[in-house]
């Protein structure tokens, strides 16, 4: 007789997020939401008792989700980011907006 083949359980992996900011492998919906929230409060209104009191929910709950999947890093790298992106699309505009200066500058010269 031959031997039977064994059933193996397929694992599904999820791929591990390009930021920090973003949904983590394993991170219930409840608690992805509630790290969405916290995170959209801004660097200087975030806290765990407003939540709450926003939401209706004990401040536990947050306090241990914000523990466990680490919220003030990825708040903090998100903010990080957040003001590097913001720097660079300043910068573009004023780089943009000198080229305008120049050309404007150069028909005035033409006109007179």
């Amino acid at each position: 007789m031959g031997k039977k083949l064994k059933k193996r359980k397929v694992v599904k992996t999820e791929a591990p997020p390009e930021q920090p900011w973003e949904r983590q492998p394993g991170e219930t919906d409840a608690a992805w939401a509630a790290f969405a929230a916290y995170r959209d409060m801004g660097p200087n209104e975030r806290s765990t008792s407003k939540l709450a009191l926003k939401y209706g929910k004990l401040r536990v709950n947050f306090t241990r989700w914000s523990s466990a999947w680490d919220w003030v890093a990825r708040c903090r790298a998100y903010d990080q980011w957040v003001d590097r992106e913001s720097r660079r699309a300043q910068l573009a505009a004023v780089v943009e907006m000198r080229q305008r200066h120049i050309q404007l500058a150069m028909s005035l010269q033409g006109a007179a």
